[in-house]
Order: C-alpha cells, then structure tokens, then sequence
C-alpha cells in the first residue's frame, strides 16, 4: 500500500502547490506553467485579462483581514460566474490580482466576458455584516496586436490606466 499512497499524495501535494488556498483557482505556479506551454505551441492565439480588485487595502486596513479574504473568494466566485460556458482559465496570481486566459475558442467569447464583468462591477456583497460595492480594474492583451512575450505588460499597463480613473 506504500506506493500507491505516496503515489496519492504526490497528486494531492502537486494540485495544491498549484493552487490558490484561498480561493481554489490556480495559483502563480499554474498560471507560469500555462503561459509557458501555451508560448511554446505557437498556432494558439492568447487573450490575456488582468483584473485587479479595487479597495482590498482600504478594506484591510479599516475591516481586517477577514473581510478582505471574503471580499477575494466573493470576487472569485463572480469571476467563475462570468466565465460559465467560456473556455478559459482563472488564476489568482497575486494579493488582489486575478488572470483569465482566452485561448483557442474561448477568444470569440472576449466581448461577451468583459460585458459579464461590466455588469458584476460595483454589485454589493456583505462583508463582515456589512454592504460594499465590489469592484475591479481591467486590462486586456491578446497575441493577435501584442507579442506574446509582452501580453502580461500590456494588459497590467491598460488595468492601471484604468485603475487611475477609479
């Protein structure tokens, strides 16, 4: 039995190395390795979209941090939501920043996605007994204008364009 269980928790330790604890969505590790392997099979056109999620420091700072992990897995959850039916993949990379690549067909999906988070923006959710509009800054990149090498940099330069507005 030896082998099979260190062969199981080899397949637990890998899927959570690769994983977010927080939110269940793939973590850096996961998002590094997918950009790896979609760069290297160069038929695949890639979207990229950066969101950031605004207020997170406010929120800790005069809430705690509870209220600031809830306010992550709440945006998670909407994130899932906008990407039902669209093929894609949701990443948490970062504090407050999130990924979702569009490959293949999920690309035709891109105006239908980003509608879907206009309409989620600044819907309330109640954080520790309270009510706060959430919401996120964008930024969006595909390999058809931008090479792929600089996909993450342009997406992050239009999300803080954006950022500044809010």
């Amino acid at each position: 039995a030896g082998y099979l269980e260190n062969r199981a928790l080899n397949r637990q330790l890998a899927f959570w190395a690769r994983t977010d604890g927080l939110t269940g969505l793939g973590n850096r590790i996961a998002f590094d390795q997918r950009i790896s392997m979609l760069e290297t099979s160069l038929d695949d056109e890639v979207g990229l979209l950066l969101i950031d999620v605004n207020g997170l420091k406010r929120l800790n700072d005069t809430r705690g941090h509870d209220a600031g992990d809830a306010l992550l897995r709440i945006v998670a959850e909407r994130l899932r939501q906008c990407m039902h039916g669209i093929t894609g993949d949701l990443y948490r990379i970062g504090g407050d920043e999130f990924v979702i690549l569009l490959a293949a067909d999920g690309l035709a999906h891109k105006e239908v996605l980003v509608q879907r988070l206009i309409e989620q923006q600044h819907a309330p959710a109640t954080l520790v007994g309270q009510e706060y509009g959430v919401s996120f800054s964008y930024g969006y990149a595909d390999s058809r204008q931008t090479p792929f090498s600089l996909l993450y940099k342009m997406a992050d330069k239009l999300m803080y364009q954006q950022k500044q507005g809010y």
